[in-house]
């Protein structure tokens, strides 16, 4: 995500990368992990910070096959950040704009 103006590209992380960390200045890494099977109605996940520190919980919800999103951290323009990013992933990519229910 361009820091300036908001706006989205599409990124192909290097094979060796392990971790969320190449950061290119001017832009702001955002990641989707996509499940192998999606549950009906695309529910996904907010993973605020802390991107690869004690995944069991995200590890879980990819089984059930939910999406995993998450937007890196700027105390300064977190909540931009994570608007646009929650608009690109339900209006562009059809994830759920809900929780899902639990009954």
């Amino acid at each position: 995500m361009d820091e300036t103006n908001l706006t989205i590209k599409p990124y192909k992380v290097a094979p060796d990368e392990k971790r969320c960390q190449a950061q290119v200045k001017g832009q702001r890494r955002c990641v989707v992990v996509v499940p192998k099977a999606a549950a009906s109605g695309n529910p996904w996940s907010w993973q605020g910070c802390y991107w690869d520190h004690e995944p069991q919980a995200e590890v879980e919800l990819l089984k059930r096959g939910f999406h995993i999103a998450f937007a890196a951290p700027d105390a300064g323009a977190q909540g931009k950040v994570w608007d646009m990013w929650y608009k690109f992933l339900t209006d562009k990519h059809g994830l759920g704009r809900r929780p899902p229910s639990s009954g």
